[in-house]
Order: structure tokens, then sequence, then C-alpha cells
């Protein structure tokens, strides 16, 4: 009994390693933690003997296309066997190919559309669709069009040269009749600064001077913004299709 005793003082013994074997031939999916806690072993001493001991090594289960059982293993073998027989008995001949009976197994020119999409009708065509709405998407275009999206985006990069930007926000979309009145207003305050003149007045107690405008002093600025109850696009909702040297859109949350 003593003897037996002294030989579990230590953890990494051959009576805890044929446990620890045991248990991972019964679940091969065992964790080192379940296996620490059945039999009282630290996870560390665990760790030891299944891998420095018992040399096992946990990895990934191999992904294949189809688990077959024994009996479709032994029908491929036969099959296999039977198309190999019959290949080395009847040798090489021309076969027909397809249903049109070609005997070639080379490209051969055919009717119908071109093998290439990226042609001057579609460029014209894509071109004609960007420039109706500048935020068309290529999956659109590409429906549109039936053309493959990868096609369409050679064409839009490489043959037309647009790249898709964002607009630039600015504080106020301003009108032609608005931009009219502020230069109108401006025109006038500047005419009456330059017909009233600067004023020279004392500023410190050294007796220093400087110039100060009348109309100036007794200007008021103000801005005024009506926020609306709206969700705004977001910023690739504003993207358009646009050249390198054509110039930026513009966006306003307040229209």
């Amino acid at each position: 009994m003593s003897q037996s005793l002294d030989a579990r003082t230590t953890t990494n013994n051959d009576w805890n390693t044929a446990r620890v074997d045991e248990l991972i031939k019964v679940d091969r999916r065992v964790k080192l933690k379940e296996i620490s806690l059945k039999i009282d072993i630290p996870k560390t001493n665990v760790y030891k003997i299944v891998h420095d001991k018992l040399g096992y090594r946990k990895v990934s289960a191999r992904w294949v296309p189809k688990m077959l059982s024994d009996e479709h293993k032994r029908q491929k073998v036969e099959i296999s066997q039977v198309l190999l027989h019959r290949c080395q008995q009847e040798g090489d001949e021309t076969v027909d190919v397809g249903h049109d009976c070609r005997t070639s197994l080379q490209y051969e020119p055919k009717s119908g559309r071109p093998n290439t999409t990226n042609n001057d009708w579609n460029t014209a065509r894509v071109d004609e669709l960007i420039k109706v709405d500048r935020r068309v998407k290529l999956k659109e275009i590409s429906l549109k069009l039936d053309i493959p999206k990868t096609n369409v985006y050679k064409i839009v990069h490489d043959k037309l040269g647009y790249r898709k930007v964002s607009a630039r926000w600015v504080p106020k979309m301003l009108s032609d009749e608005h931009k009219r009145q502020r230069v109108e207003i401006s025109q006038v305050l500047l005419h009456r600064c330059q017909q009233e003149g600067d004023e020279t007045v004392d500023v410190g107690p050294g007796g220093d001077h400087r110039a100060r405008n009348k109309l100036l002093e007794h200007l008021i600025t103000g801005d005024e913004t009506w926020l609306h109850l709206s969700t705004p696009e977001t910023k690739r909702d504003s993207m358009t299709w646009k050249h390198p040297s054509s110039p930026v859109t513009k966006k306003s949350l307040v229209q």
C-alpha cells in the first residue's frame, strides 16, 4: 500500500499517463481542462503527459467534398478499374465534341456577340448613362446594359477616365438671385464706406491714433439657418462620377 502511495506522489507517472491515454482514446475531442478535472491532475502536468510522453497533437479536421462509406469507396475503385481497362483496350480516337458534332478542341470563330464587351459601342452607352445620372452605380450600369461588372469598371475607369468623388460641403446653396442680391448690397456698402471716409481716434493713454470707419462701427452682421427635420444623405450617397479636370460638385444641408 505504501509503495502504491509513493508511486502517486508525482502526477507524471505511468499510472496517470495510462489514465490520460485512455480518456483521449475514448473521446478524441476531449480538452485538457476536462482531463484535469476528471483525474484531479494540474492542467500543466496534463499538458506535459499529452504532448511530451504520449506525443499527441491536436489538429483541425480536414475538409473533404464528401464523406464516403467503405461501400462507396469500393464502388469507386471498381468503376475506375473498368474505365482504365476500356481506355487501354480501345486506344485513342477522335470523338465528337458537344452537340454540334465538332471534332476539334480548338476555339473556332462563331457568330453572335463579340468576344469582348469593351468596344466603342458599349463605351458610348456607358458614357451616356453616366452623363444622365452622375450618381449611377457600376452594378446598375451592368444590369441595364447586360455587361459584366468587371468590364464596366474597366470602361469607366480606364477608357472614360471617370473617378467617383464625394460632393463638397458648403454652408448654403445660393441661387442666382441670392448671389445677385449679395453683390448689390456689397457694392452699396462699399460705396458708403468710401463716401463717409475714416476718422482718427485716440487709442490708449500714450496718445496713439488709429483710423476708424464710421459706417463699419454701426453695422451689425448676422445669419440664420432653418433646420428641417429630415435625414441628410450620406457621403457615399452624394458621390458622383467626374473627370479629373471637372469641378467638384457641392451640396448643402439647407437648400
